[in-house]
């Protein structure tokens, strides 16, 4: 009996070398139809040898997917940063909240202009003061910021309280026919008593204030500011914010 089994091996060899030539063409040929170069047989030769068409494709899509190795260390440091700033944006938020709703509802800020409160307060002096309802009933002696009549705001002391009768005599104050001795301006005595020349009877909701600059200050004494209707009243002054060096709380 005669085999076959050599010759069909051999058949099958030759077929595979034919696939292989015919592939390697067809790689030559789309290779070199994207590429600029000139048709040269032995540069198409040393091309794909050194770096077939496929295997620069390859090469490419690698170089495309290389995975960058970041240690662990890195890592937790980045974290760690973006950790720290999102506190800190909460915490900003937070101080930007509360100080905008303390702004709006509890404290604000004004600048005194004049001199109408030295010794106690000088021109350009920044003042914070707390707003009603938050500052409680208004006392004698308090420093308060009013809206006048004009819609301008002064920043005076109150002398008078609702419902009493007030005075100006002999440069003094009276207060229900007693004289205010302890006033903490009752060694400056006034050369003008204005409004209050007459005694005067302060309506429940209705105050007279006075400037420290006794006798250099635009105040109740005279009609155009008058007495100071409780609701035009913005606040009283609890803190000096500038200059820094006389940074403090009023009295």
């Amino acid at each position: 009996m005669i085999s076959n089994t050599g010759s069909v091996v051999q058949d099958e060899e030759k077929s595979d070398r034919i696939d292989e030539s015919l592939e390697f063409c067809a790689d030559i040929y789309r290779y070199y139809k994207r590429s600029d170069k000139g048709f040269d047989p032995e540069s198409i030769v040393k091309d794909y040898t050194d770096t077939p068409p496929k295997k620069k494709k390859q090469e490419e899509e690698l170089n495309k997917t290389q995975i960058i190795y970041i240690p662990d260390y890195e890592i937790e440091r980045r974290k760690d940063i973006a950790t720290f700033l999102k506190k800190a944006l909460i915490i900003f938020l937070l101080i930007f909240t509360v100080t905008l709703v303390c702004r709006t509802f509890f404290i604000q800020e004004t600048l005194v202009e004049g001199s109408s409160m030295m010794p106690t307060l000088s021109d350009d002096d920044r003042l914070m003061l707390i707003k009603p309802p938050v500052c409680g009933s208004f006392k004698r002696y308090d420093i308060v910021v009013f809206t006048k009549k004009d819609g301008e705001l002064y920043v005076k002391r109150i002398i008078g309280l609702p419902g009493e009768r007030l005075l100006i005599k002999e440069g003094h104050v009276y207060i229900n026919g007693e004289l205010l001795y302890d006033d903490p301006l009752f060694d400056d005595t006034m050369k003008y008593s204005g409004a209050a020349a007459n005694e005067i009877t302060l309506k429940d909701n209705e105050y007279f204030v006075l400037g420290d600059n006794r006798n250099n200050s635009y105040d109740s004494r005279f009609d155009d500011v008058g007495l100071v209707d409780i609701t035009k009243i913005e606040g009283k002054v609890f803190l000096r914010i500038y200059p820094f060096k006389n940074l403090g709380t009023i009295e």
